[in-house]
């Protein structure tokens, strides 16, 4: 017999509480550089004034993030969550950059915990969350920029070491995006929830194969996620059906998780939305930044992040990859909207007055092209 919440979950809020602390400190840790203003990688702050902002700030910021994230792995109070989420709000508001899917994620789990009393509304506002991430994980995969950059590139090619372009083959990619946004929808059902959390826990566990060290050995930062969110998938859903109120779904801090976690995420269909807020994990199809220069200051300084582009595609010899950049430096993909690019190419100009540095936005696809950054 389906036991109810009251029976099962009344304590067992405080346990993925406290794993999703310990993921957040272990992923904050792999990508530790992003947290700090020491380093090369362009800070991206949500206005120019906060690039005034002292090193002492960041720094503080993170050491209260991480004091206050391990104080809830031990004593889960309110109080400190709600410390931990006005310094996570104000650091992600010094750098772009931090505003990562995972970190969007863990964010609103928090505001869910702080303004939410009651354990009951408490599991249905998680669960929302973890049902949103998937379907709009699903939805960001729904394109052809999927198929060729994150199916053929990294699954079949770099991963499986699979070299065959035939055109059903390369079609079978669809059923991932699919299949994700099929398992996010039965998760709202009772009698399928069980069958679409096998799907979701095989899919992360082949997502772990495929980036961790056995596979491709890649974005090591989404490795801890992967696992925490397995896990929660059978803590928040194996035994506990959504319970739904009307009274509850009228609540404010449900209107704002909705409209967070569920409507605005459709806006980046316009593009009226950013990607790291729609949920968008490995869906291809991203813009890459390239620096091009015949500079020697330039090329000095930015002479570890030169990659091999075919030079047909950029008009120089040797340009420098922006991701190339921010992965070595920060451990993380940039914050991948153009006013980022942008930002990245002032403050480049800006360090060198006098160079003549062009920028080209690389669209990778089955019909890739190069375009000048415009301003």
């Amino acid at each position: 017999m389906q036991r109810s919440f009251t029976q099962y979950g009344k304590q067992s809020l405080q346990l993925p509480l406290r794993l999703m602390m310990l993921c957040w400190m272990i992923t904050k840790w792999i990508c530790l550089p992003v947290w700090f203003a020491t380093r090369n990688f362009p800070m991206l702050p949500v206005h120019n004034v906060l690039l005034k902002a002292p090193a002492l700030l960041h720094a503080g910021l993170f050491w209260i993030s991480a004091a206050a994230i391990v104080v809830l792995i031990f004593f889960p109070l309110r109080k400190i969550a709600a410390v931990l989420f006005f310094v996570e709000i104000l650091s992600c508001l010094l750098d772009q950059s931090r505003w990562q899917p995972w970190e969007y994620q863990f964010i609103l789990m928090t505001a869910a915990y702080i303004f939410i009393q009651k354990k009951e509304q408490l599991l249905l506002a998680w669960q929302l969350i973890l049902a949103a991430v998937y379907f709009f994980s699903g939805l960001s995969k729904l394109q052809p920029a999927f198929i060729h950059d994150i199916w053929d590139g990294l699954i079949l090619r770099s991963w499986l070491h699979i070299f065959n372009d035939s055109a059903w083959l390369a079609r079978l990619g669809y059923t991932i995006p699919l299949g994700e946004m099929l398992a996010a929808i039965l998760l709202f059902f009772v009698r399928t929830r069980k069958p679409a959390i096998i799907l979701l826990a095989g899919m992360h566990l082949l997502m772990l194969a495929m980036l961790g060290p056995l596979g491709t050995n890649l974005y090591m930062v989404l490795w801890p996620w992967n696992v925490l969110m397995i896990i929660l998938l059978f803590i928040l859903y194996w035994k506990n059906a959504m319970q739904w109120s009307g009274i509850t779904l009228r609540k404010p801090v449900f209107v704002f998780l909705i409209i967070l976690c569920w409507i605005l995420p459709f806006l980046r269909l316009v593009n009226r939305w950013d990607r790291n807020l729609s949920f968008n994990y490995l869906s291809g199809g991203v813009p890459q930044l390239y620096v091009c220069t015949e500079e020697k200051p330039v090329l000095f300084a930015l002479s570890p992040y030169m990659t091999t582009f075919s030079n047909s595609s950029l008009p120089c010899r040797f340009p420098v990859s922006v991701s190339n950049w921010s992965m070595q430096e920060i451990k993380l993909v940039p914050y991948p909207q153009e006013r980022s690019y942008l930002e990245i190419a002032r403050q480049l100009k800006e360090q060198f007055p006098k160079a003549d540095i062009r920028f080209y936005l690389y669209y990778p696809g089955f019909k890739s092209r190069v375009e000048p950054l415009k301003d």
